[in-house]
């Protein structure tokens, strides 16, 4: 084998090794959250999260405004207030009436605050001045007594997720109950059973996704920005390959390589969004109580996209000899792609209990890839006639085994999925809220698909920092979805855990997805 021959199977390595290692299962910008609710995450993302669901929930962040409640985010304090001695008094009734409607604006603002991080309450002087006469003229404060009273929100406008991760193997066909049925009975593996094992897998072929995510951002007030390595793509195995693994090489009994296909692409996006509250448009404020639009501007760096354009071929043994022949055509590019791509959204809180949200993602995403490279190449072995015990024999074979033709210089553009993202959300009860989700995709490669995702969820809060999460989709690649997680939401700092799994329940489930996150708040 010459050297020049050595990229196309570089290409074919790397998109077999990138099996063992992926995320985002069909999704984009997956955190700990979403996976916990099964990707019905679209009305509630909050900060970096906000960037691949909705900009526009960026908005929230603004101060002052009476927005939902998000209980995890509010506590109650006591704060201290005067006990008044028992004497004559008179009121400044215009500084009282002036000093009451601060107190109720402060409280307002404080039961509807979804981003509040924090709260505190320095106690200040007596609401109501009362001034005794004639007994003196300074103002009477004597011991404070505690009441209990909502909290007065204090805003932290940065967000920082940080050494934050999430990991997933996915597959067609094998589950935790096909391993034990199959491979950990301690039983032997006859030729009948190994046919029903290789019954399990369609004609199509074992497909496997690999994909990750490795995120990094912040978010300070309405603005977030973030970088990430999202690789995403499809790997096939032919059914008669898993043959030979089951079975081994037979004499006169070709292996058929044709269905072998992989597509794998890896992009870093750097992100910049902004979301704002839309305030004095009289058609909107007829029909919601607020409105929001945002956008977010991505850089696209191209670091590979490695695609195997054809391939056929067959191996077969005989008495006599071993012949394995065919063809394949291979287009890699590394690290010189670059492109654009636009998130476009808007949000509304209906109501106090009601809210909903629209957005188009990755619109004119595609990535023009500058150098790629083409490799066709043709293999023929075929031993008979050989002496396999003489070493000059055998590197001629070898030599003789690959012919190829490398053609570079080539401009390449790829798309980058462009989606549409639609939720709910409704406020059950003060510790209960529900989701629903609907997500569309506009391409079919990589490991997307134009087969419509519906989803829903449900959050609780048994304690205001403890939430408990669960969630379920339906439809597009993975075909069925489940998730569970919680939350550590401290002042200060958030600890989020997820768990997924898909195409399945437990045992029967063919893909798994752990992820954590951390959020710090400054």
């Amino acid at each position: 084998m010459n050297k020049s021959s050595r990229p196309i199977y570089i290409s074919i390595l790397l998109s077999m090794l990138l099996l063992g290692v992926h995320v985002l299962d069909g999704q984009v910008n997956m955190s700990a959250r979403s996976i916990g609710v099964a990707g019905t995450y679209m009305t509630q993302s909050r900060g970096v999260d906000a960037i691949g669901w909705n900009p526009a929930n960026l908005g929230y962040w603004e101060a002052h405004k009476p927005l939902v409640v998000d209980e995890a985010e509010l506590t109650a304090i006591e704060q201290p207030v005067p006990v008044m001695p028992e004497v004559e008094i008179s009121v400044n009734v215009d500084e009282t009436a002036l000093q009451l409607d601060t107190l109720v604006e402060d409280l307002i603002v404080a039961q509807a605050a979804p981003d509040v991080d924090s709260v505190a309450v320095e106690p200040t002087e007596p609401v109501v001045k009362l001034q005794p006469e004639p007994i003196s003229d300074e103002p009477v404060v004597q011991e404070h007594a505690l009441i209990s009273a909502p909290a007065v929100r204090v805003r932290k406008a940065l967000r920082v997720p940080f050494f934050s991760a999430a990991g997933q193997l996915d597959n067609s066909v094998i589950s935790p109950a096909w391993i034990s049925q199959y491979l950990s009975s301690g039983g032997y593996l006859d030729k009948e059973v190994k046919e029903e094992m290789l019954n399990t897998f369609p004609e199509t072929g074992w497909s496997l996704v690999p994909a990750i995510r490795a995120p990094f951002g912040v978010a300070i007030g309405n603005f977030a920005f973030s970088i990430n390595l999202e690789v995403n793509g499809s790997v096939v195995i032919p059914k008669d390959m898993m043959g030979m693994i089951f079975n081994g090489l037979r004499f006169d009994e070709p292996v058929s390589l044709d269905d072998y296909r992989s597509d794998v692409q890896a992009v870093v996006p750097i992100s910049f969004a902004y979301g704002k509250e839309m305030t004095g448009n009289a058609t909107l404020d007829k029909v919601f109580k607020r409105f929001f639009v945002g956008g977010a501007l991505k850089y696209l760096y191209g670091v590979s996209r490695l695609r195997t354009e054809s391939f056929s071929g067959s191996i077969s043994t005989h008495k006599e000899l071993v012949q394995f022949s065919g063809s394949s055509s291979a287009m890699m590019a590394l690290f010189n792609g670059s492109g654009f791509a636009l998130d476009l959204g808007a949000a509304a809180d209906v109501n106090d209990r009601m809210s909903a949200g629209l957005s188009l993602h990755n619109l004119l995403g595609t990535i023009q890839w500058t150098n790629a490279s083409t490799y066709d190449a043709t293999f023929d072995l075929n031993t008979k006639g050989v002496d396999l015990t003489d070493n000059a024999q055998v590197d001629s074979l070898s030599d003789n085994f690959l012919t190829e033709e490398e053609s570079s210089g080539e401009t390449v553009k790829t798309s980058y999925p462009t989606y549409l993202l639609a939720g709910l959300q409704y406020n059950l009860a003060p510790k209960m809220t529900i989701y629903a989700n609907y997500r569309q995709y506009f391409v079919e490669e990589l490991n997307f698909d134009t087969s419509p995702i519906f989803s829903v969820a449900a959050e609780a809060r048994p304690a205001a920092w403890l939430p408990l999460r669960l969630g379920f989709s339906f439809g597009g690649f993975e075909e069925f979805k489940w998730g569970t997680g919680f939350g550590l939401n401290f002042a200060g700092y958030h600890l989020d855990v997820g768990f997924s799994q898909t195409r399945g329940m437990f045992n029967d489930a063919k893909g798994v997805s752990i992820a954590f996150e951390q959020t710090f708040f400054f």
